[in-house]
């Protein structure tokens, strides 16, 4: 890994796309700090998740960089528009990091010198609804704040794969996994892929009016109202489309409250649940189990905290994760409770419909927690409706 210079959280992100030159050119930033060698650190090596790319988008526009903002918001315009297999405006779950100018766009990816092939992870090829969602939302924001159509023409796109491709009949599924030319389709409906919809498909109506985006957003709006459990929100479905599951997760609480800039009592009482569910000293866990925290999500929290009138809540958690930064102002993707070593943190989640392998987040360093720490800084809430832009 190179060296990167940085004394903050914005300057850490900064310092990422720097060191990718040149510096003018459209790039993704590699997603972990990843040094392992077994197959798992492999397949993350050199990794760039697109959710993690909006993110940090995201992050730069809330503090006025629209010139790294745009860096990224180009790679995501050329990734759509090379794949080497879908032409309907999907993107991948992830691309390989760095400068973003091969055709097709590289995927990620390692040579294995036992089965002597190219191995590429079935996650990583697919296209996971929330994912499609948060990178339309990334360019809607960067097309107002620059004025380039290329980057709302490509969230346009993405938003007719998601009805077209995907489908919303009621809630929107999950979308696909797996490998072209026929990926696995994901049956069940995420309240927090359903959110993060919303908020997409909004801010396509306002800007595209009279394409269907509008009527779309209003089936997930009737989807999520659906999942409130009377003191917070259901995680979706299982794999039948309508059968509630009974995990409880984290983000389905904060994304479905900043998209729904959700009435104080319904925020304060999803936030009461998850404090009482998924609390552990200094944050939250990602799932009920409070066997470590979650940086990215705590840090969500705060940011809802603060978007629900309770500054001091918000400010705590912020303090917490300020004194985690690592001495180049970054954040570990998990952290152990109090100080305790913490290897990995298990979302009790499975890949695929159900069936696939365990979802872990892993103690190395993540783009995403230190991207969410700048915007629950800056009370910039990157789901909120064409209304009201970024605040």
């Amino acid at each position: 890994m190179p060296a990167f210079a940085a004394t903050s959280p914005l300057q850490f992100l900064q310092a990422r796309i720097d060191a990718v030159h040149p510096e003018s050119a459209a790039a993704f930033v590699a997603s972990y700090d990843v040094t392992g060698t077994d197959a798992h650190g492999l397949a993350d090596g050199g990794a760039a998740y697109t959710y993690d790319q909006a993110l940090t988008l995201l992050a730069f526009l809330s503090s006025g960089d629209n010139a790294r903002a745009r860096r990224i918001g180009n790679a995501l315009v050329w990734a759509q528009a090379h794949d080497r297999f879908y032409h309907d405006g999907r993107l991948r779950n992830a691309y390989a990091a760095g400068v973003i100018d091969a055709t097709p766009a590289r995927l990620p990816g390692y040579w294995s010198k036992t089965e002597n092939k190219w191995i590429e992870d079935s996650y990583q090829v697919g296209s996971a609804s929330g994912n499609q969602a948060w990178a339309g939302i990334a360019l809607l924001r960067l097309s107002a704040a620059t004025g380039d159509r290329r980057y709302a023409d490509a969230a346009r796109s993405i938003g007719r794969f998601l009805i077209d491709k995907v489908g919303v009949t009621g809630g929107l599924p999950g979308g696909f996994e797996g490998f072209e030319p026929s990926p696995q389709t994901l049956t069940w409906c995420s309240t927090e892929h359903n959110a993060d919809a919303l908020a997409s498909l909004r801010l396509l109506d306002a800007t595209y009016p009279g394409e269907g985006f509008g009527a779309a957003a209003d089936q997930l709006r009737a989807f999520l109202a659906t999942m409130w459990q009377g003191d917070h929100y259901a995680v979706g479905t299982l794999p039948d489309g309508k059968t509630i599951n009974p995990y409880s997760s984290l983000d389905a609480q904060t994304f479905t409250l900043m998209a729904l800039a959700a009435a104080p009592a319904t925020g304060r009482s999803a936030m009461a649940y998850l404090q009482r569910t998924h609390g552990v000293p200094g944050g939250f866990d990602y799932s009920d189990a409070k066997a470590g925290l979650w940086p990215e999500g705590t840090l969500q929290a705060a940011l809802v905290y603060k978007l629900t009138g309770q500054p001091e809540k918000a400010q705590t958690l912020i303090d917490t994760q300020i004194e985690a930064l690592t001495p180049e102002g970054g954040l570990y993707a998990v952290q152990g409770i109090g100080g305790a070593p913490l290897d990995r943190l298990d979302t009790k989640l499975r890949l695929g419909n159900g069936e696939g392998l365990e979802w872990y987040y892993y103690r190395r360093i993540h783009i995403a927690p230190v991207a969410w720490l700048v915007m629950a800084q800056a009370g910039y809430n990157p789901l909120a409706s064409a209304s009201a832009p970024g605040k």
